[in-house]
């Protein structure tokens, strides 16, 4: 099973409800939850600096979950915005 770790992302400054950014991490593909867990726990700097580098600083992250490959096509089938 391919575990994908991905971010939603939620403007800041924004008028109104805006739905969330899906950001989907492709250069780690993990065979576990714990596994996709342990890695985001350690390598939290970096992610927490990746996202910064692609959504500036008007973007937060809402979540950030360890998710399965039916998860990651439902996001991309419900369409949503994704960088």
């Amino acid at each position: 099973m391919k575990i994908y770790l991905v971010a939603l992302m939620t403007h800041l400054m924004g008028m109104g409800v805006e739905p969330p950014v899906a950001y989907i991490f492709t250069t780690h593909i993990f065979d576990s939850k714990d596994e996709c867990s342990q890695f985001a726990v350690d390598n939290s700097d970096e992610i927490m600096t990746k996202l910064w580098m692609e959504f500036g600083p008007n973007y937060s992250p809402h979540i950030i979950s360890c998710v399965d490959q039916d998860t990651v096509d439902d996001i991309e089938n419900l369409g949503a915005p994704e960088v």
